[in-house]
């Protein structure tokens, strides 16, 4: 604190009589002297009179700088901070997340808006700098930190300053703390965010008081931590923090297309429309401990994404509308933003106006409201029915999106009677046997006389959300027609979750089930045809959770992928791609497609996880005198006893395959009694068996055989899955028992039978050739088990390696894998029958058998010969080597999930350094 000699202020007080006291301060000053505290009093009422008092939050961002002095210090930070100092448009180069295509980039444009909330009256009074900020240094020491994390960013290969959020939190710290202001609001803009918007902005305001030390320590009113990042890394923003609650995300002219306007030229064309968003989002403490880490990420790349598709598939009469339903997608596209400033503006609107438009401002309470039905459709017309809101959103017909251009929201022509609806249901259960329940339930709606069955998902087992601290969940969907009323139906499936054992949500006793607690089964009802069906908190379709659930979503894809969302205007492939693949999406890794084995034990079979870490393997069980590998070698109930315990105890295998008859290419057929004699034994004692079926460890049976009979003989006595090599093709009452017992089957591709499949390895006339034929008749085979009633998570498909395929076949099957069960977005999506299932073979899992095959021997032999005319006959049981090679091309296919092989023990060790290579090192 700068003073003066006593002899200094006699002086001035005694030439106060004759100056005014605006000159007495300047001139002590300009003389460097402290004022005394009648005079700082005088000075403030001159200078506080003299104009109105403002708030910092009503001026626009200005940067400002701290008095040197220790009495403004105090005085600042303890009044009301009337002025600020501010610097607009300061141009930065940092890398900085990725640009408007979706590219990292080294380096991107920001432009930071500075503003300094202080109080000006010393510096204005003297005139005299030091007294203020010096918004240059402060320049200076931004453009300074700025180059520091392009240096570091550079030596460690990635940003220091992922996004807008970090970046705005390291420079408040680095105005605080290490230049003395004592508030900032700071708006950092990315010019080059979106690729149809001027640009994305983050504004935050923070004080010094909103910080403390990671250790909890307070930091003094005057103290400078420093301006380094390491110094600044010791700061964490305080709990709780009232400026942090009112962060904001800014998305500034949003340029659009839709249909907008009440003109009969304005419904025929589109015309550009741009949309502006600020949200209140407040920021997690948590996330803000270092100098470089933000208050908590908000993706608006997302948002961006999920406004343009609800504008563009919009055909709104009036701008108000399209600004409430504007605002509504960004409040259900962030459960965490408090409220929503929302201004949709028409350009060309008005001749001789920029733009005619309408600006909007809603929060969670309003969102709540017309949830629960009080203000009535978004749209704002009160009791509008479910069509008309849909045409006011101007959305695509759903159905249309989801079954091509036959289907309609009347169904007339497609197989459906015009009084039934389509309906998704999701299913979930994390108590007890779970597969086994979601089973019984569908069984039960199935068995309702007003309600059919036409489509399942697969399985996923799912980590829990919301209520972590339960068992994982057991998750699918379903697709239904009806001819039932939403409400109806949701009395039915309730009354089918009490049926399954599900609790009351209030016991006799008074004590309520959590919310999102476990259950012994959960039915919600997704979609309800193209509607939206408001009734309160008791009924919302579409079921407002979906966005936000993977775990719905993803059963969801698999029967209704085309599906288009009322309100936000997204199918669901597009929701999920959304929500998965956000920058800030925590729960990758949590959604698992699964298989129950063993349906009626699941807690003994486990499950099985499809695309998992592991290959499964199961061994091959002939019980045959005339297989083309091993025949004999297991014929007899001991020796097949044998087989089987050293293929559970030295190979692991994880399913054991018993076959009573050879279905090898020439092979002939013995009679349904032979073959039960020959594997209803096998399979009794493998389920006596202490090791095959040791307790908390039971290896599941697979029966190979392709007969109805045969099949329900092997199941009764303990095999759990159906082997078929011909797909339900020889015997169609193989899938009804399928379906009947909800065991999982094998669907094998195959053409003719032993005799004549041989001849029928031709595959020249397919487009694609022999991966695309075997593709679409597995279509075919699919689709045929789906409608037999057998559920899509019960069902494995086996491309048929060796089965009406020659040589180059089989080559160029295994070389093709991939192609089999990749998804085909687009024409796939809209071609099947409103009233069958999906049967596109996306993410399916593959079972392949190159076992011993007679093409591996070819390709042995081959290389064995030193005649390049000649091939050397190669044995059956010679072939583990180059069945190692096929095995590991499965692998590292990346989409086979079981192998069939007889060298069990050799294989399991193929596969685990398969695994290690093709699989586990994948996804590190």
């Amino acid at each position: 604190m700068l003073r003066t000699s006593k002899h200094s202020i006699s002086t001035l007080a005694s030439s106060s009589s004759s100056s005014s006291p605006r000159q007495l301060a300047a001139t002590a000053l300009r003389r460097s002297v402290q004022p005394s505290s009648s005079i700082r009093r005088h000075l403030t009422v001159l200078a506080t009179s003299s104009r109105p008092s403002i708030h910092p939050s009503s001026a626009f961002f200005t940067p400002l700088r701290h008095s040197s002095s220790r009495a403004t210090t105090s005085m600042a930070s303890s009044a009301l901070l009337p002025d600020s100092l501010h610097v607009p448009s300061l141009s930065l180069r940092l890398p900085l997340g990725i640009d408007s295509w979706s590219r990292p980039s080294p380096s991107q444009p920001i432009s930071l808006d500075i503003q300094v909330h202080t109080d000006v009256t010393a510096a204005g009074v003297s005139d005299y700098l030091p007294h203020s900020i010096h918004y240059g240094l402060l320049v200076k020491d931004v453009e300074a930190h700025c180059a520091a994390v392009v240096a570091a960013s550079d030596k460690q290969q990635q940003p220091v300053y992922k996004d807008l959020e970090s970046l705005a939190e390291g420079l408040a710290k680095l105005i605080l703390f290490g230049t003395g202001a004592p508030k900032v609001t700071l708006r950092c803009r990315k010019t080059r965010a979106l690729l149809h918007a001027e640009s994305v902005a983050v504004e935050v305001t923070r004080d010094r008081a909103d910080y403390l030390r990671q250790s909890g320590q307070l930091i003094a009113d005057s103290e400078l931590v420093g301006k380094n990042a390491a110094d600044l890394a010791n700061l964490k923003l305080v709990a709780g923090s009232s400026n942090a609650n009112l962060d904001k995300l800014i998305i500034k002219n949003l340029t659009l297309s839709c249909i907008l306007g009440v003109n009969a030229p304005e419904r025929v064309d589109k015309q550009q429309v741009k949309v502006n968003l600020t949200l209140q989002r407040p920021a997690s403490a948590l996330h803000a401990s270092s100098a470089t880490s933000q208050a908590s990420p908000r993706n608006y790349r997302t948002l961006a994404t999920a406004v343009t598709a609800f504008v563009e598939a919009s055909t709104y009469q009036t701008v108000e509308s399209l600004a409430l339903g504007v605002a509504e997608v960004a409040l259900l596209h962030d459960a965490a933003v408090e409220s929503v400033r929302a201004r949709v503006d028409k350009p060309s609107a008005i001749m001789f106006a920029d733009s005619a438009g309408c600006e909007v401002v809603r929060g969670r309470r309003w969102l709540r409201e017309i949830g629960e039905g009080e203000r009535g459709p978004v749209n704002g017309r009160n009791g509008a029915s479910a069509p008309a809101v849909m045409a006011s959103r101007g959305t695509a017909a759903p159905l249309t999106a989801a079954f091509g251009p036959s289907a309609s929201s009347s169904r007339a022509g497609v197989g459906l009677a015009t009084s039934e609806h389509l309906v998704a249901l999701s299913l979930g259960s994390n108590l007890g046997n779970r597969s086994a329940h979601i089973s019984r339930a569908l069984q039960l709606l199935a068995a309702h006389p007003a309600i059919s069955l036409i489509d399942t998902s697969f399985l996923y087992a799912t980590r829990p959300m919301y209520y972590e601290s339960q068992p994982t969940f057991l998750n699918a969907a379903a697709r239904i027609s009806t001819t039932l009323s939403p409400l109806d139906l949701l009395e039915v499936t309730q009354g089918v979750e009490l049926k399954v054992g599900r609790a009351p949500k209030t016991s006799p006793d008074g004590i309520s089930t959590p919310p999102k607690g476990p259950r012994v089964l959960d039915v919600d009802v997704l979609l309800y045809d193209d509607e939206v069906v408001l009734e309160g908190k008791k009924l919302q379709i579409p079921h407002r959770g979906m966005p936000e659930r993977e775990f719905v979503l993803r059963p969801l894809a698999d029967i209704l992928p085309g599906w288009t969302h009322p309100k936000t205007g997204r199918t669901v492939r597009e929701m999920l791609d959304v929500l998965t693949k956000a920058v800030d999406y925590q729960g990758a890794g949590d959604v698992k497609r699964v298989m129950a084995p063993c349906s009626s034990a699941e807690s003994e079979g486990g499950l099985w996880t499809w695309r998992g870490d592991r290959t499964l393997l199961m061994g091959i069980l002939n019980a045959t005198p005339d297989s083309f590998s091993d025949g004999g070698d297991h014929l007899g109930v001991d020796a097949a006893l044998s087989s089987a315990r050293r293929m559970v105890s030295e190979g692991n295998v994880d399913v054991l395959d018993v076959g009573g008859m050879s279905t090898a290419p020439g092979a002939a057929n013995v009679s349904e009694e032979e073959e039960i004699r020959r594997v209803v034994p096998v399979i009794k004692a493998l389920r006596q068996d202490e090791i095959v079926t040791a307790k908390g460890k039971r290896t599941p049976i697979s029966i190979d055989t392709f007969r109805s009979r045969v099949a329900r003989a092997a199941l009764e006595a303990g095999a759990d899955i159906i082997n078929d090599v011909t797909a339900g093709r020889a015997d169609p009452a193989i899938l009804t028992l399928a379906a009947e017992l909800g065991c999982p089957i094998v669907l094998m591709h195959s053409r003719g039978d032993a005799s004549s499949m041989n001849k029928l390895a031709q595959y020249a006339q397919e487009e694609g050739g022999v991966v695309s034929g075997v593709r679409r008749e597995l279509v075919e085979s699919v689709r045929a088990a789906l409608k037999a009633g057998v559920k899509r998570w019960n069902l494995i498909l086996d491309p048929g390696i060796g089965f009406a395929k020659d040589c180059q076949g089989n080559l160029e099957l295994l070389a093709g894998l991939g192609e089999l069960t990749a998804p085909r977005h687009g024409q796939a999506d809209g071609q099947e029958d409103v009233e069958g299932p999906r049967a596109e073979l996306d993410n399916f899992p593959l079972l392949v058998g190159p076992s011993r095959k007679r093409f591996v021997g070819t390709l042995v032999g081959t290389g064995r010969s030193v005649n390049a005319e000649e091939t050397v006959a190669v044995p059956a049981k010679e072939r583990a080597w180059g069945t190692a090679a096929a095995v590991s091309a499965c692998v590292g296919s990346g989409v086979v999930d079981v192998v069939r092989v007889h060298d069990v023990a050799e294989m399991r060790d193929v596969i685990s350094v398969a695994d290690g290579i093709y699989r586990r090192a994948r996804r590190s």
